[in-house]
């Protein structure tokens, strides 16, 4: 099975915005992406509601994608998971909704399938390993929800994020990553998101674990045709099974 690279867009207000610390920076335009470089796009809302123009966007996404399409979005019930799946999603994102509704994993798996469901922890590493709060602007008291165990047979894939080196060109925290993986059940892939990756090198080496399916691209200077391809071209030559374009 290929190892997958993947686009991860964050957006503010239905536009493509560089974050720090998932705060939104500076606007971006996509006009440079070549989406057909990358397995699948993520695309991430920062906003506590998704906007009118964010949907917009989807939509407009939609439409010039020829990869699978994995949307976030505030979604706390079944209802808000049929919208996004009718705008073409082929996955989702549940975050807050792991705190709140833990039923809705299952709820959503039972329709579309648990290779639908991607729960996603953005992490914080302080004295121990805890999970924020983007409602509340708050650290949570763990990592996990107490009842995730009963809810991991419903997920797919688990998305980790690092809140503190979202944005932050100074390397990603692997052994962090690592004990993570520690932490979760065994079963589940893990998919890298933001997590301050800046070289060839780094891409590599969590794609060399057995646990990590994919890691995201989400550094802006990363997103072009020609850097994707020499990443892949890279991760050939340490022997990964990676998609060649």
């Amino acid at each position: 099975m290929y190892k997958r690279i993947t686009l991860l867009l964050t957006l503010s207000n239905g536009v493509f915005t560089k974050t720090r610390s998932f705060n939104s920076e500076h606007l971006y335009s996509t006009k440079h992406i070549d989406y057909s470089a990358f397995d699948e796009v993520i695309v991430v809302c920062t906003d506590i509601e998704p906007s009118e123009t964010y949907q917009i966007f989807i939509n407009d996404l939609v439409h010039e994608l020829t990869i699978p399409l994995v949307i976030s979005g505030n979604i706390n019930s079944l209802e808000d998971a049929k919208k996004f799946f009718e705008l073409g999603a082929d996955r989702l994102i549940l975050n807050r909704s792991l705190w709140t509704n833990p039923e809705l994993t299952s709820q959503i798996a039972n329709i579309y399938g648990k290779q639908a469901v991607i729960a996603s922890f953005d992490f914080i590493k302080e004295n121990s390993l805890l999970s924020y709060n983007w409602e509340t602007k708050e650290k949570r008291n763990s990592l996990l929800p107490k009842n995730f165990s009963e809810m991991s047979d419903s997920i797919g894939e688990i998305l980790i994020q690092d809140v503190n080196l979202d944005g932050r060109v100074v390397g990603s925290d692997i052994e962090t990553i690592k004990e993570i993986h520690n932490l979760l059940p065994q079963d589940l892939p893990i998919h890298i998101g933001s997590c301050g990756l800046v070289s060839w090198d780094q891409y590599s080496e969590l794609l060399e674990l057995d646990y990590v399916d994919a890691v995201a691209v989400n550094n802006v200077h990363h997103m072009s045709i020609k850097a994707c391809k020499t990443l892949r071209e890279y991760c050939k030559m340490k022997k990964l099974n990676i998609r060649m374009i």
